[in-house]
């Protein structure tokens, strides 16, 4: 649920990550009997803005975890 709530804000914000992936989700421990905290890191492909334009045609990302 949190990976998807950030994805939401991230989305309605127009920023694209295009490379999620298990090893771009971080998990951070607030201390004992704290709840993890979920974090999405590397925005090193993230792109802004293209919502508009309709499709996206550039492939990138990780080859096994990129939408078919």
């Amino acid at each position: 649920r949190e990976i998807i709530g950030q994805m939401n804000i991230l989305h309605s914000n127009k920023i694209i990550h295009r490379d999620i992936k298990p090893s771009n989700i971080m998990l951070k421990n607030l201390g004992s009997g704290s709840n993890l905290v979920v974090k999405i890191v590397d925005f090193g492909m993230a792109i802004e803005d293209q919502f508009d334009e309709g499709t996206l045609i550039n492939e990138v990302g990780s080859l096994y975890y990129r939408a078919p």
